[in-house]
């Protein structure tokens, strides 16, 4: 088997990850059904009575993960941008203040 028949089954593809996350979003947590639905449930825990609460992932983070996934968040990637030249910016100044610190003005 070559390796990239190997990574194909052990890798997610964008498509795959990308419809996980529209079940999440779609699910109707009442409705779970444990068996047909297992793969979108975090935990189980019983309370005090005995009942079975069910943690489920976030659906808001999904929905923003899901819109990463599909460069849908421009906003994102500008802000990221502005904010990576800023920091460069603010190293530029740190060196400039570095060497001019301590001189003495003739």
């Amino acid at each position: 088997m070559k390796a990239k028949e190997i990574a194909n089954d052990a890798v997610l593809t964008m498509l795959e990850k990308r419809m996980f996350l529209a079940r999440v979003v779609r699910m109707k947590g009442a409705a779970i059904d444990e068996t047909k639905d297992a793969d979108l449930i975090n935990g189980v825990k019983y309370d005090k009575h005995g009942r079975r609460m069910l943690t489920l992932p976030d659906k808001r983070a999904c929905i923003e993960l899901d819109a990463k996934l599909a460069g849908e968040l421009a906003q994102d990637r500008a802000a990221d941008k502005q904010a990576e030249k800023m920091g460069e910016l603010a190293a530029a100044l740190a060196r400039i203040q570095h060497v001019t610190h301590g001189r003495t003005e003739s």
